[in-house]
């Protein structure tokens, strides 16, 4: 963005972070409103950072949280779901022989394929 010599220096990142957290005063909109007009890849900028707002904002909205909680609060934790044992040692030998199996097959179809084509 490039400024006059009138305005005063800022902090682009900052003053976007005002804008979009509704905390900008009176000259810095007056600023920022200039300089989206002027500068469009500032204005989608600012557009990206909404959206990324926005979807902040609904992923942490969650019904738990108290009415009177700041609008930046992080819901509280519930418990954690159970996790389901690991499987022992009969069931990863099953699942390796498996693989393998599955690999072996593939393994022949492909040189099937390949005799009746003519590739091998």
């Amino acid at each position: 963005m490039n400024q006059d010599a009138s305005s005063p220096p800022c902090d682009l990142n900052a003053d976007l972070c005002a804008c979009l957290d509704g905390e900008c005063d009176p000259d810095q909109r007056a600023r920022m409103t200039s300089a989206l007009g002027r500068d469009p890849s500032l204005a989608l900028r600012l557009a990206t950072w909404r959206g990324n707002d926005s979807a902040l904002r609904a992923a942490f909205h969650h019904t738990r949280m108290s009415a009177n909680a700041p609008d930046c609060a992080i819901p509280p934790i519930g418990p954690l779901e159970e996790k389901q044992p690991a499987p022992g040692l009969p069931g990863i030998v099953m699942s390796a022989t498996a693989a393998y199996l599955a690999g072996v097959v593939s393994a022949g179809a492909a040189l099937v394929v390949f005799r009746l084509t003519g590739l091998l």
